[in-house]
């Protein structure tokens, strides 16, 4: 028995043992009180598996029910929300990751505080036995008699383990149909019935998949495009009611009361992202969720924003992401990348392995500056389709040996022009990827283009560059050096490679694949002569050349 114990503690499963034979039948009702258990000469042995069987499936969820919303802040941001399901039964699922964020029970600590009760009628609905159970006892506690071949209901319930286990209300006779539970402040409570027929000739196992009745909640805020962490949040979800009676026999809930606020707790602040711990909701239909104090950098705002457009259904569980969006320029640190977003896209200040990090920007009145030294902006020199640089950025000839040779045809991204993917072959850093030919149109037609510089061809040339400058505001400007070509020299296998127009030309790889009777690469040019321009070769055709790459955010 102990071995077995453990076993169903490690899978955090319950079972009562429900020892149903003679010989221990006295003993047993003495330990039962309120029991209207007849006795009987046939008894049987049962067991009741108890697992919490997570959330409502997301098919039964109707998403057009929570359409995508904003609301316009100060300071050119807007918050932009979204109410999705989370996919049900995540309980039964078993997956740690999962279960840490999203199960009622891990929420709270741990899952050895779920505290449930057993409850037996019989087939004319008439109240047999009650018993309170707690995942920390020992299963050899959990024994009482049932006589068998004859039919009978069962009710598990169960709430989280901070909260204590309601008792059964009556407002007739002892019954089913009369049975239900009061309660004056919103629980997780989760519930299980079954008409089941006790047999004699053989062990059964019952599994009582436990469904939550409540609504519960999990709030996310990302303010990486303001790029300053979260120092102070407000915010809540209505309607709540805290009355509420619940139907043994049905599993209905009816709500009585005022309705009110319920606040949304954020565990931990000043972070660039924030998540709240999953909230219990008692309601149905509308809902509203308010935010009535903010702080991040410059943006505070203690006016109540609101979205009200939402609908929840009980027993699902909801992810609400909150996201700040800016179509306002400015420089900031996304995701631990000095950047600039200009007309809603965000690059990075500079070429992958450049030094363009957080000394690129010093930040004054609350804001960030650039700080114009191109140097930061020199990066590594990439092959297409080789994760890793075949050069660093200083290089002007050496012999390299570990080029690739690809036909992969998702080289740099496994989505579409439209709707771009990052591939695992993807140099950028987290957060970023290689930019499509579409995306570099973007940036060109909302900039204005410069020189920058020495423009003249010269392998030591580390001074020139093309400037693009915000046609929004134009002290926010992002430097593409002209980094040149490295390639090899004569086109022969072993001959040294080398920087050709250093100074003069600068080439970007983009993830953009032009399909015809060939598979094309793309790149764009940028020189210190004309205006950038889209060039293309054929993938099979590629001889061994590296070029630089500028990430855009994903």
């Amino acid at each position: 028995m102990k071995n077995k114990h453990k076993y169903l503690r490690k899978n955090y499963y319950r079972r009562i043992a429900l020892f149903l034979i003679p010989f221990l039948f006295a003993q047993a009702c003495n330990k039962i009180k309120d029991d209207n258990i007849p006795v009987s000469e046939g008894m049987a042995e049962v067991y009741i598996e108890v697992k919490d069987d997570g959330y409502a499936d997301e098919i039964a969820v109707e998403k057009p029910l929570n359409p995508s919303a904003k609301v316009k802040l100060s300071q050119g941001y807007t918050l932009a929300a979204e109410l999705l399901p989370v996919p049900g039964n995540i309980g039964s699922k078993g997956n740690g990751s999962i279960c840490k964020m999203t199960s009622r029970y891990l929420a709270q600590g741990s899952s050895e505080n779920l505290k449930y009760k057993v409850v037996l009628f019989d087939k004319e609905g008439v109240f047999l036995s009650e018993n309170n159970f707690s995942s920390k006892q020992a299963i050899e506690a959990n024994a009482f008699p049932l006589p068998a071949n004859a039919p009978y209901t069962l009710i598990v319930y169960a709430v989280d383990g901070t909260s204590k286990l309601p008792e059964i209300t009556f407002t007739g006779g002892k019954t089913l149909a009369s049975s239900q539970l009061l309660f004056d402040k919103t629980v997780d409570l989760t519930y299980f019935r079954k008409d089941l027929f006790v047999s004699n000739t053989a062990r059964q196992v019952i599994h009582a998949s436990l469904k939550h009745k409540f609504s519960a909640l999990i709030t996310t805020i990302d303010a990486s495009q303001l790029g300053h962490p979260i120092k102070a949040l407000t915010s809540s979800f209505n309607p709540d009611y805290g009355k509420v009676s619940f139907n043994l026999a049905t599993g209905e809930i009816h709500r009585s009361g005022t309705a009110s606020n319920t606040a949304i707790v954020f565990p931990a602040l000043n972070t660039i992202a924030v998540t709240s711990v999953p909230t219990v909701i008692n309601a149905e239909g509308a809902a509203t969720f308010t935010i009535s104090n903010f702080e991040a950098g410059p943006l505070k705002f203690k006016a109540v924003v609101g979205f009200d457009n939402f609908k929840i259904k009980p027993g699902v569980l909801y992810k609400l992401k909150l996201t700040l969006v800016s179509t306002d320029d400015r420089y900031l640190m996304y995701k631990d990348q000095a950047a600039a977003r200009i007309n809603g896209q965000i690059w990075m200040l500079g070429n992958v392995g450049s030094n363009a990090t957080a000394q690129s920007l010093e930040m004054r009145n609350n804001d960030y500056v650039q700080l114009e030294n191109i140097l930061f902006q020199h990066g590594d020199y990439f092959q297409i389709g080789n994760s890793n640089a075949v050069a660093n950025k200083i290089i002007t000839r050496q012999n390299i040996t570990d080029w690739i040779k690809t036909d992969n045809t998702s080289i740099w991204s496994t989505g579409t022009e439209e709707k771009p993917v990052k591939s695992k072959n993807d140099p950028c850093p987290t957060g970023y990827r290689v930019p499509t030919n579409t995306e570099f149109k973007a940036l060109m037609a909302n900039t204005l283009i410069t020189n920058y510089g020495d423009i003249k061809s010269d392998p030591k040339n580390f001074n020139a560059g093309r400037l693009l400058v915000s046609k929004a505001k134009n002290e926010i400007k992002l430097f593409f050096p002209l980094q040149g070509l490295l390639g090899i020299e004569s086109g022969e296998k072993d001959a040294p490679c080398a920087i050709a127009s250093r100074g003069l030309l600068g080439y970007y790889w983009t993830s953009t694949l032009s399909n015809g009777d060939k598979v094309k690469v793309n790149w764009i040019r940028f020189s210190g002569n004309d205006h950038a321009r889209f060039e293309s070769v054929n993938l099979t055709d590629l001889s061994k050349d590296a070029l630089n790459i500028r990430c855009i955010a994903e």
